[in-house]
Parts: structure tokens; C-alpha cells; sequence
């Protein structure tokens, strides 16, 4: 992602996927509790490096694209987190990176799990950044040898 601010200097982020867990259910610290998925959680955690010459922005957005062609947002999940799939719990200071500088932050989604499909990740100007293809078991062909 590229964006020029007022001042004419370069923010510009590199975002690299570090792990991808998913599960039925998380446990809710807020309620001390699991907590199921409509479909299955898909955590992501990655790291977001401000490779540019100015502060960077690291708001992210997600979208669930099905193989049907449905698209629907995905909102953030609150009160839960992939902390306890051995992921970073959330965004990490500084929130905008300065030059040089990196987060480690990881984000929940709830995805559809009746089709394949795949989670559209965009940036705060909704340019987009990368895409995780999924597909459920039951979509899934084994492979043999």
C-alpha cells in the first residue's frame, strides 16, 4: 500500500502473513467462556513493517468472497482473541508505525463454512492487500500417493 499525506511523504506498509489457525470455538475472557463460531474462526497474524518515509496506518478491513460470487463483510469480532491459539493477541504500540518500525498484530474472522471461499484483506483506503483462500473439509479433495 502506498498513500502520500499532506506533506508529500510516502506511508507505505509491508504486510507478511507469520500463521493461520482456525477453530470451531475461542474462549471468551470477557465471559469466561467458549465461545462457538457461526462457521469456523480464521486467525490471522501478521506483521506490518512501515517500509515508507512518514507515518504509517494500519487499519485493516476484511471481506468473505464465496465461490457462488457472495460477498459479505466480515466485522471485527470483539471481547475474543487468538491469544489462545498461540497468536499475538492484538495490535501492538505503536498503533502507526513510524519509518522503519513494525506491529505484530493478529485479527479474527468468522467465516461461512458451506463453500470454499476466500478472505479479502484491505487497508484502510480500501486498496487490496492480500487474500486467504479457504475451503472446508467437506469441499476439500485428499490427495493419494
Amino acid at each position: 500500500m502506498d498513500v502520500t499525506d499532506a506533506a508529500g511523504a510516502l506511508a507505505r506498509e509491508e504486510f507478511t502473513l507469520t500463521a493461520l489457525k482456525t477453530t470451531e470455538s475461542l474462549y471468551d475472557e470477557t465471559f469466561e467462556q467458549d465461545l462457538p463460531a457461526q462457521g469456523k474462526y480464521v486467525c490471522a497474524e501478521f506483521k506490518i513493517k512501515n517500509v515508507g518515509s512518514s507515518e504509517g496506518d494500519t487499519t485493516t478491513t476484511g471481506k468473505w468472497v464465496g465461490a457462488d460470487g457472495k460477498v459479505q463483510d466480515l466485522g471485527l469480532i470483539v471481547g475474543i482473541s487468538c491469544s489462545s491459539l498461540g497468536m499475538t493477541d492484538s495490535l501492538h504500540s505503536p498503533s502507526n508505525p513510524k519509518p522503519g518500525q513494525y506491529v505484530m498484530t493478529s485479527v479474527l474472522y468468522d467465516v461461512p463454512t458451506q463453500q470454499p471461499g476466500a478472505i479479502v484483506v484491505h487497508d484502510g483506503s480500501n486498496s487490496q492487500l492480500f487474500r486467504i483462500n479457504y475451503a472446508p473439509e467437506s469441499a476439500q479433495v485428499k490427495i493419494t500417493e
